[in-house]
């Protein structure tokens, strides 16, 4: 793929091939032509950012493999989005999380929080879109979208001032009927507890520390830092001697 990506940066015609593939009747060229475009989208999107119109137009397309393509593609551009095209077609993409069919629309809400990151000023229309997602979402798998949503809250949450509004939303997931919406809470808030945690540290530079989630004893000696953070022993290593050698 990566070879392919390359040549196709460099011929415009293999380019324009590739991006009418996407729409083929054939699954082999669609296939390929659908991955060599996100290889050039990942590592190259200001390759592919003049046929923003061209894939947001698939956005509405009627072939749910184009919209998946569509949104995976847009959301990898939208980093060298200076014109604010996604704001123009913001209302198009996140309409695909409403939609039946869960592949896509999944899709579409995992990538929002890589979009967040890219698009600040939209962070609170995304994040309220995200947090109501199981009841716009038409849909079977209500319970299983919100473990995407989850997901992609937690690629921007740092960046976000009020978070408790998300922080709710997410315990809320602990009693989910789906196991992996249950985890992806779990998850969510094993990190939020360690971004948490790493406030904490003191300004020394290369501090690391462990979690005792258990609150066993452990052997403490070397000059270790302990400390209770809520019901957590943490222990801190100083990468310096916590006293100056005399």
């Amino acid at each position: 793929m990566e070879e392919a990506a390359s040549k196709a940066i460099k011929d415009s015609e293999i380019l324009s091939a590739l991006l009418e593939g996407i729409t083929s009747k054939k699954d082999e060229i669609r296939f390929n032509s659908y991955h060599i475009l996100l290889n050039i989208s990942e590592h190259n999107p200001a390759i592919l950012s003049p046929k923003w119109d061209y894939l947001a137009d698939l956005l509405t397309s009627h072939n749910q493999y184009s919209r998946y393509v569509a949104i995976n593609l847009l959301a990898n551009l939208v980093k060298v989005d200076t014109e604010k095209k996604f704001e123009a077609c913001f209302d198009r993409y996140f309409d695909i999380i409403t939609g039946k069919k869960t592949m896509v629309a999944g899709q579409a809400t995992l990538n929002a929080g890589k979009i967040a990151k890219a698009k600040p000023n939209l962070q609170t229309k995304i994040t309220n879109t995200l947090l109501k997602v199981d009841r716009i979402h038409r849909g079977r798998q209500t319970e299983l979208m919100k473990a995407y949503a989850i997901e992609a809250l937690n690629d921007y949450v740092d960046e976000i001032a009020d978070k408790e509004k998300i922080i709710d939303f997410v315990k809320a997931q602990l009693a989910s009927d789906s196991p992996k919406t249950r985890k992806a809470a779990k998850v969510f808030l094993e990190c939020n507890r360690t971004r948490r945690v790493k406030a904490l540290q003191t300004p020394w530079q290369g501090i690391s520390f462990f979690v005792n989630k258990y609150g066993s004893k452990p052997n403490i000696g070397g000059g270790l830092l302990v400390c209770r953070y809520e019901s957590t022993l943490l222990i801190v290593f100083p990468p310096v001697p916590l006293l100056p050698r005399l």
